[in-house]
């Protein structure tokens, strides 16, 4: 499928279709990553992710991580970065067209709250950027992008597969290293 309207967004290095397949994920080359109506292109929203570039993101079925204590629906979306980090964020309101308002990546003053691993396939532990849980990462008509887990890489990230609550990232290590979402 081919949609009417071309767009081309800058160094695309990732693509993942929503369950729906009217939304689409994009990773970018800048470290961010965005949201586009899958069949006209517009953008839906932006969010500023990694210090170097976004090079997964994929849509999974991992419904109860940021899951919302209001009873709304979300997504959980996961991007890894050329930075070593696995990231996930909760994401909700996907809809109409919006003006993106673009957000510095993590680190930058943005005190985003995050989770940091060990680096070695541990559970990742909670930390706070200082600002605590920033609300509107991404602009939209209700859209809101919320980083809910993180971790650190050992090695650059090649591919990520999610398996049930796990997920499994082939790095430029030697091995396939698995991490357990906690339930």
């Amino acid at each position: 499928y081919v949609a009417p309207t071309s767009f081309n967004p800058r160094f695309v290095h990732n693509l993942s279709y929503a369950p729906d397949g009217r939304t689409v994920a994009i990773a970018l080359g800048d470290g961010s990553f965005e949201f586009r109506q899958a069949d006209s292109g517009s953008l839906l929203a932006a969010r500023g992710a990694h210090r170097a570039a976004c090079s997964q993101v994929g849509f999974t079925s991992l419904r109860h991580v940021g899951a919302p204590s209001d009873g709304a629906s979300r997504s959980v979306v996961l991007t890894a970065g050329d930075d070593r980090q696995l990231c996930l964020w909760a994401v909700e309101g996907l809809g109409e067209p919006a003006q993106a308002v673009r957000v510095p990546p993590p680190g930058d003053g943005d005190g985003a709250k995050r989770r940091k691993g060990d680096g070695g396939g541990g559970a990742p532990q909670e930390r706070d950027g200082g600002g605590g849980e920033r609300r509107c990462s991404a602009v939209g008509p209700g859209v809101i992008v919320s980083q809910v887990g993180a971790t650190v890489l050992p090695d650059k990230p090649n591919w990520v597969v999610q398996v049930g609550n796990t997920l499994c990232v082939a790095d430029n290590g030697t091995v396939v290293r698995v991490y357990a979402v906690p339930q």
